[in-house]
């Protein structure tokens, strides 16, 4: 499979520093071109296979192997207002200082390579044991996924966010490297998992162990010095769970899982180019599945807890040869759940929501920080970046099964997302919220025979003003406006 992309950079708007809100200009307006003095492509060239056999009644194998190479280069200007390295605002939008007016963007043209290799075998063995049915996989991964990425000088003209420039100006020079960086990346591991079913299935017991062992390295391709040295991390991960059927239609489960991930390299107590803490996580949720009403009514409510360690994030601006900057972690801890109700035999509702509090934990230098948003100095916590702490959804679906139009469905269904907090690249610097907003979609599709069938989506019906996503105080992009798609697909 091959995709390739190409697009116009876009990176949204970033806060006035005077007021720490979003410039107010219109959501059309963005401190990046259009092509072609603003760009990204990416190209993505993937095969793979996957293998599976019943070896007799009681084993099952699986094989899978994948192989793939990935291109992304882009061209950007950015006009951040918000230093993130030095943990201020930059010195030509200072809030103190800063009057309107055109002020310095930085410039990011670099070209990245990865590659991707992959092989995947298990064993499913299944058999009985007196009154238990056993389910034991044992299985192995090996991965290889080396990268690079080079990077080039530029310039671009100044930005003024209450008027566009008529002739903005972009210059990289693409005959010079300035940075050329080589990683290796590999990870072996070996797994197994049993589930262990008692009391007529009624009972689920499940428990599972992985071993990993994951390589990385670093090297300055201009120099040809090995800035990281090749670092391994051995990590045992474990994962449990039980599901328990009480009657028919009303079922109890739990479960535990772990995760962990290399970071890099990045800083650490002000050396560069250092291997960071490995990524650890792990995630309990327990809840109840039920169905009532002759199964007219499904229902799954969850509780979650879920902790995230030395989470990364790119460094701002960016430095290839220090390329993240590390964090001390997220923890979200709240209900789920979604619902599904058919009225009539044409008629189905469909519903969802979150219910949670998510926290960034702060590092050791929120001990002297004053927080932009609150005015003094917190050292537990802070709202996670664009995280809806308070969100739901619903859909209506109305399906015609006969007359002249049988084979039409309807569709119209609203999204809710509460206040979402806007932070620093780190999550570690907060300056306030963007406002909650409810966006009502509909769509409509009817199967003309069976090979073909046409589709009319509208997304944002409403027309209604509102922050799609908040990356960054330097990378908050609006939503877009009401965006009618029509498709045709046809199969043989």
């Amino acid at each position: 499979m091959l995709i390739e992309t190409n697009w116009p950079s876009y990176n949204g708007l970033m806060l006035d520093p005077r007021t720490l809100k979003i410039w107010d200009v219109p959501y059309t307006r963005s401190s990046s071109e259009n092509s072609p003095l603003n760009w990204r492509h990416n190209a993505e060239d993937r095969v793979w296979a996957n293998f599976t056999s019943r070896l007799n009644d009681h084993v099952a194998i699986r094989l899978a192997a994948m192989n793939a190479y990935g291109r992304a280069d882009r061209l950007e200007s950015l006009a951040n207002t918000w230093n993130d390295g030095g943990r201020t605002w930059n010195a030509a939008t200072s809030p103190t200082t800063y009057t309107g007016g055109a002020y310095p963007r930085t410039t990011t043209a670099d070209d990245s390579t990865n590659r991707y290799r992959d092989i995947q075998s298990d064993l499913n063995f299944n058999f009985k044991t007196g009154p238990a049915n056993h389910s034991l996989l044992l299985g192995g991964e090996l991965r290889d996924s080396p990268g690079g990425q080079i990077n080039y000088g530029g310039t671009s003209s100044p930005w003024n966010p209450f008027v566009k420039d008529p002739n903005p100006s972009v210059v990289v020079n693409y005959a010079v490297k300035t940075a050329w960086t080589e990683n290796t990346s590999t990870l072996a591991r070996v797994y197994v998992l049993e589930t262990l079913k008692l009391f007529n299935d009624r009972l689920l017991l499940s428990y599972g162990v992985t071993r990993t062992r994951a390589t990385g390295s670093t090297k300055n391709a201009l120099t040809g010095i090995v800035t990281t040295p090749e670092y391994v991390v051995f990590k045992n991960l474990k994962q449990y769970g039980a599901v328990y059927k009480i009657v028919d239609g009303l079922n109890l489960f739990y479960g535990y899982n772990e995760n962990y991930a290399l970071n890099g390299v990045g800083t650490v107590n002000g050396v560069i180019g250092v291997p960071l803490a490995p990524k650890q996580g792990k995630q309990t949720e327990v809840g109840v599945k039920t169905t009532f009403l002759d199964k007219k009514v499904g229902l799954n409510v969850s509780y979650f807890d879920v902790q995230q360690k030395n989470n990364t994030v790119p460094s701002s601006p960016q430095n290839p040869l220090n390329p993240n900057v590390l964090i001390p972690g997220v923890i979200s801890r709240g209900f789920d759940g979604d619902v599904t109700y058919q009225v009539t035999h044409n008629l189905y509702l469909m519903g969802s929501f979150s219910w949670f509090k998510a926290k960034s934990i702060l590092g050791p230098a929120a001990a002297t920080f004053i927080q932009p948003f609150t005015k003094s100095i917190i050292t537990g916590s802070i709202p996670v970046n664009n995280i809806s702490e308070h969100s739901g959804s619903i859909l209506g679906l109305y399906r015609l099964t006969e007359g002249n139009l049988k084979g039409l469905n309807l569709g119209l269904g609203g999204n809710y997302l509460s206040k979402r907090a806007i932070s620093d690249n780190a999550n570690q610097v907060w300056f306030g919220y963007v406002p909650g907003r409810l966006i009502v979609n509909a769509n409509a599709s009817y199967r003309w025979n069976k090979h073909i069938n046409y589709s009319l989506n509208v997304d944002n019906l409403l027309d209604k003003k509102y922050i799609y996503s908040v990356r960054s105080v330097n990378v908050i992009v609006p939503g877009q406006s009401t965006n009618v798609k029509f498709s045709v697909d046809y199969t043989f």
